[in-house]
C-alpha cells in the first residue's frame, strides 16, 4: 500500500505509524509504503506543541538538533519569536519549547525580566506591532501629557515611567501594579517614601515639598491654578518646564483680593473660606467660635486652615418676626391659640452677637413668653372685649429686655385669637340669645309706642270733629284704593254717618 504526503515550503510534518514516532518530513512530495502511517503539518513559524515533544527531546536529540531551534528561559526570562518587526510568538518564564528551523528571517531573543519589568527592551519591543501579542502576553505602558505612571509589585516601587516614554511589561507577575498619576498630583506616602530611600535617579525627577503649619503650596501653570497642597504635607511632585510651585503664608487670616478671585473653582478654593455681606447688612466674622471684627458689605476671602471661620450677616433694615399657634390657656381655663407679628431692627449687631448666640431666636422665645404671661391673667370675655390692649401690654415685657440688646421692638399686633371648635359654639349660641332678647325689647317698645299714639289719635279726634271727619276721609279713600266700584246713597253725609258710628 503507498500513501503520499505533500509538504508545502512553509510547513514540516510529523510522520507517526500507529501513533509512534517515524520521522520528519521535509517540504515536498513524501511517499512511504504500507498502512497506518498518519502525517500532522505545522507551520514553520509556530511552535511545536505536540505529545512528542518530551519524547523527542529526551530520546530522539539527534532529530531536535536538525529541525528545531530549542528555546529555553529562566524563572526571570521570556523569549520572542521575531519576524522582521512582529512577534510571533512569545515564550514564558521557566519553559522549554521547540521551533522549527529553516523559516527565513526568524530570531528569537531572550528578554530578562525582575519583578516584571523587561529591562533589555532595546529596540526590539519598541518595534512591536503585533498588538494582540502584546494584549495578550504584555502590559505596555506609555502615559500621556502631564502624566507619569509608577510600577510597583507587591506594594514595592519597581519603576517610573515619565510622559513620551514607552515601557512593556511582562502580565504572568500577577502582583505587577501600574497606576497612572497626573504630574502636579501628590504621591502616595509609600511611592515617595520609596523614591526618597531607594532610587536618588529618581529623586531628580521630582520636586520636595516640605510644608509647615500655615503654609499652603500651589502648583501654576502658567496663570492657572492647576494643584494645591495642604499645610504640613510632605511629599514629592513631578514637574514639567511649564509648571511651578508658589507657596502661600496663612498666618495672615485674609486671602489677598487678587488670589481669591482666581481661586475659585480650583483646587486652591478648598482651603479658602468665602462669605458675602449684602447691601444694608452688617457682617461679624466668627474665628473659632470667637467674635473677631466687623465686616463691611462685600465679598471676603478667608484662610480657612487650621481654624474654623464663620460669617454672619445681620439686616439693618425693619425684620418682621411671626410668632404662630400659640396654645394659651386663659385664667378661666379657656384653651386658645393666638397668632402674634412683631417688627423690630437691629442697631448694634456686634453688640448683639456679643450677648446672645441667636438673638432672632432670643426675641421669638421672648414674644412667646409675654405672650403667655399677658393672656394668662385674663378670662376670655376681657380678652375679647379688650383684645387691642394685648398688644401694649406684650410690648410693654419685651421691650426692655431688646433694648439691653440694642435691639428696638418697633411693633406689636395680635393678629388672631382662634378659639376651640365647641367654645365657638357656645359662644354663638350666646350672642344669639343676646341679640334675640334685643329683638323682643325693641319690638315690645315699639309696640307700646305705636299703641300711645293711636290713644292720643283717639283722645284729639274726640275733642275734635273735624279731626274725626278728616280721618274718617282718608280711611274713605284707603277703601276706594282697594275696590272696583264704590256705591253711595244719600250722599256723602250717609257714607260718612252709616261708615263709622261711635257712641258715648
Amino acid at each position: 500500500m503507498i500513501q503520499n504526503f505533500p509538504i508545502q515550503h512553509t510547513e514540516k510534518a510529523i510522520l507517526t505509524r500507529y501513533g509512534r514516532f517515524i520521522r520528519i518530513l521535509e517540504a515536498g512530495a513524501n511517499t512511504v509504503y504500507g498502512s497506518g502511517y498518519q502525517a500532522e503539518r505545522f507551520a514553520l513559524e509556530t511552535r511545536l506543541e505536540h505529545g512528542l515533544t518530551n519524547f523527542l527531546l529526551e530520546q530522539r536529540p539527534d532529530v531536535v538538533a536538525k529541525h528545531f531551534e530549542v528555546v529555553k528561559t529562566a524563572a526571570l526570562e521570556v523569549a520572542l519569536l521575531i519576524r522582521g518587526d512582529e512577534v510571533l510568538d512569545v515564550v514564558a518564564p521557566n519553559s522549554q519549547v521547540l521551533f522549527w528551523k529553516g523559516f527565513s528571517a526568524l530570531k528569537i531573543v531572550n528578554l530578562n525580566i525582575q519583578a516584571g519589568v523587561l529591562l533589555e527592551t532595546g529596540a526590539v519591543l519598541a518595534q512591536v506591532r503585533n498588538k494582540a501579542v502584546l494584549t495578550k502576553y504584555f502590559t505596555e505602558v506609555a502615559p500621556a501629557a502631564l502624566q507619569f505612571a509608577v510600577v510597583t509589585r507587591g506594594g514595592i516601587v519597581q519603576d517610573l515611567v515619565k510622559s513620551g516614554e514607552r515601557r512593556v511589561y511582562w502580565r504572568g507577575l500577577e502582583d505587577v501594579a501600574v497606576a497612572m498619576q497626573s504630574v502636579e498630583a501628590p504621591l502616595a506616602k509609600n511611592v515617595a517614601e520609596a523614591i526618597l530611600a531607594q532610587n536618588p535617579v529618581w529623586l531628580e525627577q521630582f520636586t520636595r515639598l516640605e510644608l509647615g503649619d500655615t503654609q499652603i503650596a500651589v502648583v501654576r501653570r502658567g496663570a492657572a491654578i492647576i494643584s494645591a497642597f495642604a499645610p504640613s504635607s510632605n511629599t514629592l511632585v513631578m514637574l514639567d518646564n511649564a509648571t511651578k510651585v508658589e507657596i502661600l503664608e496663612t498666618s495672615d487670616l485674609n486671602v489677598p483680593q487678587s488670589l481669591g478671585k482666581n481661586a475659585k473653582g480650583t483646587p486652591l478654593e478648598a482651603f479658602i473660606e468665602y462669605a458675602l455681606v449684602p447691601e444694608y447688612h452688617q457682617g461679624a466674622l466668627f474665628l473659632d467660635g470667637k467674635l473677631e471684627r466687623p465686616l463691611e458689605v462685600g465679598v471676603h476671602a478667608f484662610w480657612k486652615t487650621g481654624r474654623s471661620v464663620r460669617v454672619a450677616a445681620t439686616d439693618l433694615r425693619l425684620q418682621v418676626l411671626e410668632v404662630g399657634g400659640q396654645e394659651i390657656l386663659t385664667k378661666d381655663k379657656v384653651a386658645l391659640r393666638v397668632n402674634l407679628t412683631a417688627s423690630y431692627r437691629v442697631l448694634e449687631p456686634l453688640q448683639a452677637f456679643a450677648q446672645v448666640t441667636d438673638f432672632v431666636a432670643f426675641l421669638y422665645k421672648e414674644l412667646q413668653f409675654a405672650l403667655r404671661s399677658v393672656i394668662g391673667t385674663k378670662t376670655l370675655d376681657t380678652l375679647l372685649e379688650e383684645k387691642t390692649a394685648l398688644d401694649a401690654d406684650i410690648a410693654a415685657l419685651v421691650r426692655p429686655k431688646l433694648e439691653a440688646l440694642t435691639l428696638q421692638l418697633e411693633s406689636v399686633g395680635v393678629k388672631d385669637i382662634i378659639l376651640p371648635g365647641e367654645m365657638k359654639t357656645i359662644l354663638a349660641k350666646v350672642v344669639e340669645a343676646e341679640k334675640q332678647a334685643q329683638a323682643n325689647l325693641i319690638r315690645r317698645r315699639e309696640e307700646t309706642a305705636a299703641t300711645r299714639n293711636l290713644l292720643n289719635t283717639a283722645k284729639v279726634m274726640e275733642d275734635n270733629p273735624v279731626a274725626l271727619r278728616l280721618k274718617e276721609l282718608e280711611a274713605l279713600e284707603r277703601i276706594i284704593e282697594k275696590v272696583q266700584t264704590l256705591t253711595v246713597t244719600n250722599g256723602l253725609d250717609g257714607v260718612l254717618n252709616d261708615l263709622v258710628r261711635i257712641r258715648k
